[in-house]
């Protein structure tokens, strides 16, 4: 799951590998509650699924793959015992906001904020290390 976020992080993505671990570290011992499914290709994972039961999932597609997303979908939809079903997703992963429209999910406005701030290091001075 890591190596997936690590790989594809960018501003347009909604989780970043640090968060991943703490999100993911923070429910140990409560995993039965936490389905998890992975989607491999060539030894490497390429789309993750993470049901919060009884209906919430986080996920991570490829943006190489984006087909990836129906079938996260799916399974999330033949795990979750919820009679509402949520995904939040940053409107900037547009293979997965495409695979949620395709399978009938609806945008729902709400208050969660998420901002990336970003720095150019360009104007940073050298870091000098201490003896």
């Amino acid at each position: 799951m890591q190596s997936l976020a690590q790989r594809i992080w960018s501003k347009a993505s909604s989780l970043h590998v640090g968060d991943l671990a703490w999100q993911r570290f923070q429910h140990a011992g409560r995993e039965a509650e936490w389905p998890t499914v992975l989607w491999e290709a060539g030894g490497e994972v390429v789309a993750w699924g993470w049901i919060s039961l009884p209906g919430e999932l986080m996920l991570l597609v490829d943006p190489a793959r984006p087909g990836l997303a129906a079938e996260v979908l799916a399974w999330f939809e033949d795990t979750a015992s919820a009679p509402e079903l949520a995904v939040t997703v940053l409107d900037a992963e547009k293979h997965v906001v495409a695979a949620l429209e395709r399978c009938g999910y609806a945008l729902q406005e709400s208050p969660v904020f998420q901002s990336y701030l970003s720095r150019l290091l360009v104007d940073v001075p050298e870091p000098v290390v201490p003896a």
